[in-house]
């Protein structure tokens, strides 16, 4: 682990195992939610499993009104138990047959979910998942920091995640490598804080299906098919990071 490491992302719903290897990477974790949310479809609402060799898809329903232009932070689900519901038959069907499907169900109990909000649900998920593999991890949220510092709504960019970086009293930032095109390492570097990209590579695993291995689904597949034991293997920093 990095020390003095932030990483920052959109809370996801249910992501995939990489989410998971950023986090066990840094000491302290920032959910991205106070920026205005993706329109149309984003991994913040939807994610992807599979069922017998066959990629689908797990919305949640979001609020239109809630969606048009507001923040992540602030977009409500529609019909929340409704949807519960129908997310776990869909997952029963799909993952019937997987050893380990009582635990992807348990992570569902309505009892315990904050249904409101889709920001509240996906960070109680992903909270979960890290109590579950042991992640220590702190975790931070830029809606947060906001409060205290107004002028991150005028930021946005290179500069919003340098600021939040300077902020949080980071000394390394570990990035992924999709942001390349908004991202200046060299700025970062200029602030003394080390800019390190993710280097990820997940093992592959038996998916029930017996065809070639699908990459890049929910880590419910991982847990479905592996336990809490195979989520935790495959995502701890094993992988040396690409520094700058």
């Amino acid at each position: 682990m990095l020390s003095g490491s932030l990483a920052i992302h959109q809370p996801n719903f249910s992501p995939w195992l990489g989410f998971f290897h950023k986090m066990a990477s840094v000491e302290t974790f920032m959910f991205f939610d106070h920026i205005v949310a993706p329109q149309g479809k984003s991994w913040v609402s939807r994610t992807r499993v599979q069922a017998r060799g066959t990629e689908r898809w797990l919305t949640v329903p979001l609020n239109q009104k809630t969606q048009r232009h507001g923040q992540i932070a602030n977009l409500l689900i529609a019909n929340p138990e409704f949807f519960l519901v129908g997310l776990t038959n869909r997952l029963q069907s799909y993952y019937g047959k997987a050893p380990y499907l009582s635990d992807v169900i348990q992570l569902f109990d309505v009892s315990s979910l904050h249904l409101d909000k889709i920001q509240a649900l996906n960070e109680q998920i992903i909270r979960q998942v890290a109590r579950k593999i042991d992640l220590k991890v702190e975790f931070k949220r830029s809606s947060d920091l906001v409060v205290d510092n107004p002028h991150l709504n005028r930021l946005a960019g290179n500069e919003l995640v340098l600021e939040l970086c300077s902020l949080s009293g980071a000394n390394s930032y570990l990035s992924g490598n999709g942001c390349l095109d908004f991202i200046r390492p060299n700025s970062f570097q200029g602030r003394g804080i080390e800019f390190v990209f993710q280097n990820f590579n997940s093992s592959p695993y038996d998916q029930g299906h017996g065809s070639s291995f699908i990459s890049g689904l929910s880590f419910l597949d991982c847990l479905a098919y592996t336990g809490w034991a195979g989520v935790s293997t495959r995502v701890q920093p094993s992988h040396r990071a690409i520094f700058l």
